[in-house]
């Protein structure tokens, strides 16, 4: 790639949306389902309710669902992932620095945790560690393999979407690595309007969540972030709004959004049948509204990007 390339494509990085390896996703995704399928697996193994012989058709089951699980008895788990940028369409651009740079690892952090629990997903920019923990479910005495199914299926798309999410945070991290846009300890976001952050004419800094970034901040930005925080509050703005308010998680929220309605319309193939759901959709929530009410120039944005790729 000439240099002028490379410069038109961080141009086009810098203010706009893209998607997160696919080899990346998927070894994470096939790693997360191997845990989670492990804990069933160990789970009917060890119910004491559970007849020996259902629990061995219930461990077939799970296997056939997941080749290559085994009983996992540890509730957390660390795995060393490589950067993978296999069929990335910016491959590219991250392989004419490759040799300069030393390309990095990241961690897979995977958590069982209680009984109901609410499932988190994150990725910390600073430990470059990519943690999923999910709720677990007491499943042993169920007896409807049907009904488990549909459980594991549910929660397979929901870990796709989630896995998804966060490797858009990880390549905004990995493009400022590469780019030399990393602070001290770690490979970070830059100062905007850093890779997959939206342009300066529609960010909006008063929504910075820099709470998970504390304790690094000094003093003075601490008083500007909470300065900034009340100006907020007034609006009484739902959380999820909020979130995807954020600059860092702007257009990751709207890439995860534009799969899940995909997914939601994936049955409905008519051009102008899609329209008028979307249209329904935007009258029946108020989450586009709060957005146009507290940012109009993102609201525009995603409207753009969702009739772009929906409609």
């Amino acid at each position: 790639m000439s240099d002028l390339a490379l410069k038109v494509a961080c141009r086009y990085l810098y203010g706009g949306l893209f998607e997160p390896p696919p080899a990346m996703v998927d070894a994470a995704v096939d790693q997360a389902k191997k845990f989670y399928i492990g804990h069933m697996i160990a789970e009917a193994h060890s119910y004491r309710y559970l007849e020996p012989e259902f629990a061995k058709k219930r461990v077939a089951y799970l296997k056939r669902k997941v080749p290559g699980a085994v009983v996992e008895e540890n509730t957390s788990k660390k795995y060393k992932m490589p950067i993978d940028l296999e069929g990335w369409k910016y491959r590219d651009v991250i392989e004419k620095h490759k040799d300069k740079q030393r390309m990095p690892f990241y961690l897979l952090k995977l958590t069982k945790g209680k009984y109901y629990s609410k499932s988190e997903a994150s990725w910390n920019r600073r430990t470059h560690i990519m943690s999923l923990k999910y709720p677990a479910r007491p499943t042993g005495t169920e007896r409807d393999t049907a009904w488990l199914g549909k459980e594991i299926a549910g929660y397979f798309r929901d870990l796709q979407f989630s896995i998804r999410h966060e490797m858009i945070h990880l390549a905004q991290s990995l493009f400022s690595y590469v780019f030399g846009h990393e602070r001290p300890g770690g490979f970070e976001e830059p100062p905007p309007p850093g890779p997959g952050l939206p342009s300066k004419k529609i960010m909006t800094p008063e929504f910075q969540q820099a709470f998970s970034d504390w304790e690094y901040l000094s003093p003075q930005d601490q008083q500007y972030y909470q300065s900034l925080w009340e100006k907020v509050k007034p609006l009484n703005l739902h959380p999820l709004v909020m979130h995807t308010l954020e600059d860092l998680e702007f257009y990751a929220d709207l890439s995860s959004f534009i799969g899940g309605l995909k997914y939601d319309f994936r049955n409905i193939k008519d051009r102008e049948k899609r329209k008028q759901r979307f249209k329904k959709l935007l009258k029946t929530t108020d989450f586009f509204s709060e957005i146009k009410r507290a940012a109009p120039g993102k609201w525009r944005k995603y409207m753009k990007e969702i009739y772009k790729e929906l409609i």
